[in-house]
Parts: C-alpha cells; sequence; structure tokens
C-alpha cells in the first residue's frame, strides 16, 4: 500500500516513466466523442496532415473521414501496443493517414501513419509526438481497409502486411 502510493507520488512528479503498454493504453488522455479516418493520395508529400492546430491538410481522398466505431476505436487503440517486439521505424514521415479525434467537433488528438516507411506520429493538447514502439501496423492497415480508407500508397491492407512483414524478417 505505502509503495503503490509512493509510486503514484513519483509517477506525478515525473520522476519515473510509464512502461510503454500503460503508456499506449493511457492515450490520448483527453476527452473524445468521435474518430475518424482520413487518407491522402499520394500527391500530398507534406510532413504532417493533421494536427490539433491547423486542423487537416487540404486534399484528403475522404473529407469528412470515416467514422469509426466504438469497437473500431478499441481495436485502433489496442494496436498501439500489441505488436510483439518493438521496431525501428524508416526515416522518412510522409503520412498518408490519419485517425482524428473529436470532442464536438473540434480536434482533440490526432494520430498519424505513413505506411510506407512504418513510421507514425501523435499529438494532443497535452503532450506531441508520443512514440508506440510496439504499434501493430498490420492491425492498421486492417482496420483502414474495413473502413474503406486507403493504406497509403498500398493497392490492399495484404500488400503492405507482406512489406511489413517481409522487411521485418529480414528477408
Amino acid at each position: 500500500m505505502i509503495r503503490g502510493c509512493i509510486q503514484l507520488i513519483f509517477l506525478a512528479l515525473g520522476l519515473i516513466g510509464l512502461s510503454p503498454a500503460a503508456a499506449a493504453a493511457s492515450w490520448p488522455a483527453v476527452p473524445y466523442n468521435e474518430v475518424r479516418a482520413h487518407a491522402w493520395p499520394a500527391a500530398v508529400e507534406r510532413g504532417t496532415v493533421a494536427g490539433i492546430r491547423n486542423g487537416l491538410v487540404p486534399g484528403s481522398v475522404n473529407s469528412k473521414g470515416a467514422r469509426l466505431s466504438d469497437a473500431q476505436v478499441r481495436r485502433l487503440l489496442a494496436a498501439l501496443d500489441s505488436w510483439p517486439r518493438d521496431y525501428p521505424p524508416f526515416s522518412c514521415h510522409i503520412p498518408r493517414n490519419a485517425f482524428v479525434f473529436r470532442q464536438g467537433g473540434k480536434i482533440v488528438a490526432v494520430f498519424e501513419i505513413c505506411f510506407d516507411c512504418m513510421n507514425h506520429r501523435s499529438e494532443t493538447a497535452a503532450e506531441d509526438n508520443r512514440r508506440f514502439p510496439r504499434l501493430n501496423l498490420p492491425a492498421v492497415a486492417s482496420l483502414c481497409e474495413e473502413l474503406g480508407v486507403p493504406v497509403g500508397t498500398f493497392p490492399s491492407a495484404a500488400a503492405f502486411q507482406e512489406k511489413f512483414h517481409r522487411l521485418r524478417s529480414g528477408k
């Protein structure tokens, strides 16, 4: 009991960090009432496509976004920390996909993905760019396809997943 209280005090003071799993489970840590998936065509060459302060970059292939059900939001959030091991992304970041969290129509959190380089960026009002080293990108690709949203520049989730597994296996 006392140890738990001391850990809570240190955590509140920022003296110890959350484990990656706990950090992913707590994201986005802001209230939201809807999540929509957006995608941009290959012609949009930007380092970011969505943000809290700047909104969405024009040119989305689905300007209103595909609304996620509660079950799909749970799957998306579970995918933040469900890959069995860490993997480093490649160095580019030209995202084509973003999951936009809104509260009353206002953007409160953003999760961008570049499927080509397997990199991502997150943003909330409280923090910028939390990393999710065990992000399950194959699961996110499947979710995009289920929502009718393009999977970056790939023709299908299966095409992305094949590349992902080939690169991660070193073959």
